[in-house]
């Protein structure tokens, strides 16, 4: 477990404080409000405001995992793996079976936690018509994918 604080499902009061940090950390908003539903955030103990964030875009059995956010006073300190290790489970609970994701910075960091490169051309068509694949992100993203186990 990270440092001492816990993760849990992001709350309608929760919004602003996401967008916030998801800027600070220089990471795309768009889309962030029309999948709140599946965001989870980070809060340590003790302390008031959330300092980490993570999302899911769920698409049947595939979504995508995006916006995995940690104020930069909290990184390298396992604060991201726990928001990880916690969307894959909700993902698992929503009977996603397959997780996608685009990064231009946290390649090494997805490999270490089982995520692959994959080619991006093969993912579901509902995965690639989501913002994150249409838009958001650049050509140039690395596209990975894991398989969850249940």
């Amino acid at each position: 477990m990270a440092l001492g604080g816990s993760v849990s499902a992001a709350g309608a009061k929760d919004i602003r404080a996401v967008l916030a940090l998801l800027r600070d950390v220089g990471l795309p908003t768009e889309g962030v409000k029309e999948h709140f539903d599946c965001f989870l955030v980070w809060r340590p103990s003790g302390k008031r405001g959330l300092k980490g964030c993570v999302g899911l875009e769920v698409y049947e059995e595939s979504a995508v995992l995006r916006s995995v956010a940690v104020d930069p006073e909290y990184q390298k300190q396992g604060v991201g793996t726990e928001l990880v290790q916690a969307v894959e489970e909700h993902a698992r609970n929503h009977r996603v079976k397959t997780l996608y994701l685009l990064t231009t910075t946290a390649e090494a960091f997805f490999a270490q936690r089982g995520y692959v490169r994959t080619d991006r051309d093969s993912v579901p068509q509902s995965v690639a018509q989501s913002i994150e694949f249409r838009s958001i992100c650049p050509k140039s993203s690395v596209c990975m994918s894991r398989v969850l186990g249940s």
